[in-house]
């Protein structure tokens, strides 16, 4: 008892969320610092609402994390100037929600902000803005359009999955980092041959040919990109590409033909397990890629080219069904289980090569 009395006497003090009643809405905020944090805001109507500008006599800076999740009775919201933060889920599944405005003072939107918010149409995010969090638009299918300042330099993943109602946007040069799937499901986003690309990368793809070219605007290939595409035989990437996002051809079942630059350095699982395709890598590379290969038991051959100086860790690793691999003298590393396997598939004479590897 004594030791539990003297942890709750450790614990910080947590802030009590007050209330107010502002043109008829009850709302729940706490202050810190002498700054408010909404929590929630509750009114019998329907339709408008707008935040007040301060509340107990502070100014209000921050919407809190799920402070209105689910609230179907808003059509519109108007946020205070004051505004610096929009919390993790503050306005998720909104689903009548079609308009907001995002005072300039705001820096970063939280995780699934807007999440499912189906009713939201337009969205613009104001210069001072440094990061979008995963899934923050998701599922929006009506956004039709999309601001993104050159403040932001992140993305999460997510951001904008399956807002199909997208047809243009622009990535700001600034932004260095940008997550998987962030304009995945963006069908508006297409272009003529059904590619979807935003900033480089190649996000998804919508088009019905057996025989494709990656255009060479293309840096990034997402993840997941081609899943699916049973009727895809061959993929030609084009040098302009520099990495292939996992699962990128998974489900392709009719793949027979790709042919990857030596630019691309940066791919794992990338390949379908029971892929038959002939992987063709010319004679520029000079590395192959952890887990480059890893888990294909389709394939049954490998040769990798002159000029390769190494194969990195589990490259090959657990290709059950690889009977015959060429290693070229120009090897001098071969990473760790490289070309591991369990011991029922391994073998004998699975090396044909004249390296001064041993």
């Amino acid at each position: 008892m004594k030791k539990l009395l003297m942890a709750l006497m450790l614990m910080p003090l947590m802030a009590l969320a007050e209330m107010e009643i502002v043109d008829g809405v009850m709302w729940s905020y706490v202050v810190a610092n002498g700054k408010a944090t909404i929590m929630s805001g509750t009114t019998p109507c329907v339709g408008e609402m707008a935040v007040p500008d301060t509340l107990g006599g502070c100014p209000v800076t921050a919407i809190g994390g799920d402070a209105f999740s689910s609230k179907n009775e808003i059509s519109k919201m108007t946020l205070p100037k004051g505004i610096t933060t929009i919390g993790d889920y503050a306005f998720a599944s909104c689903s009548s929600l079609m308009a907001i405005n995002i005072p300039g003072g705001v820096t970063s939107i939280g995780k699934c902000a807007f999440g499912d918010c189906r009713g939201l149409t337009s969205v613009t995010i104001p210069e001072g803005v440094t990061s979008i969090g995963s899934h923050a638009f998701l599922g929006c299918e009506a956004l039709q359009s999309v601001t993104i300042p050159s403040s932001v330099t992140s993305i999460g993943s997510y951001a904008f999955w399956y807002c199909r109602g997208l047809t243009s946007v622009t990535i700001p040069e600034g932004v260095t980092s940008i997550g998987s799937y962030v304009f995945y499901g963006c069908s508006g986003l297409a272009d003529q041959e059904g590619f979807v690309i935003v900033g480089g990368v190649l996000f998804d793809y919508y088009g019905d040919e057996t025989s494709v070219t990656i255009p060479s605007s293309v840096t990034n290939i997402g993840v997941d990109v081609f899943y699916g595409c049973s009727e895809l035989t061959s993929v030609t990437i084009p040098s302009s590409v520099k990495s292939i996002g996992s699962g990128a051809f998974y489900g392709c079942s009719g793949l027979t033909r790709v042919e990857i630059p030596p630019c691309v350095t940066d791919f794992s699982f990338v390949f379908p397990p029971d892929i038959k395709a002939s992987v063709i890598l010319n004679n520029d590379w000079t590395s192959i890629a952890y887990r480059a290969f890893s888990k294909c038991y389709g394939l049954t051959s490998v040769k990798i080219p002159m000029g390769v100086d190494s194969i990195g860790d589990e490259a090959f690793a657990y290709c059950g069904g690889l009977t015959s691999v060429t290693v070229p003298s120009s090897v001098t590393n071969i990473g760790v289980n490289a070309f591991y396997c369990e011991a029922s598939c391994i073998t004998v004479g699975l090396f044909d090569t004249d390296s001064g590897v041993k």
